[in-house]
């Protein structure tokens, strides 16, 4: 069942970081994934620009790395499919 997370944006606004670079003026953006409750980091999970097809998974640590983004104004979106129980 897919499900959006409502996770703590603080955080990951904390660890957001947008470099750009003088030839392509293409960004980057790289943070962490946390369980809002939990604190625990989410792993594998998607993190894209909603409404394209840039994005990444997350890692085991939940850290995440979008590169190569064009210039523009985007939602972050995090998804994740679970079992439940």
């Amino acid at each position: 069942m897919k499900r959006y997370f409502c996770l703590t944006l603080a955080l990951c606004l904390f660890f957001l970081l947008f470099s750009f670079h003088s030839g392509g003026q293409n960004a980057t953006i790289k943070g962490f994934v946390y369980e809002n409750k939990t604190g625990e980091p989410v792993i594998f999970t998607n993190v894209y620009l909603f409404k394209t097809n840039i994005g990444a998974t997350t890692d085991i640590n939940g850290f995440f790395l979008i590169t190569k983004i064009p210039p523009g104004t985007y939602d972050l979106m995090v998804t994740y499919l679970a079992m439940i129980p």
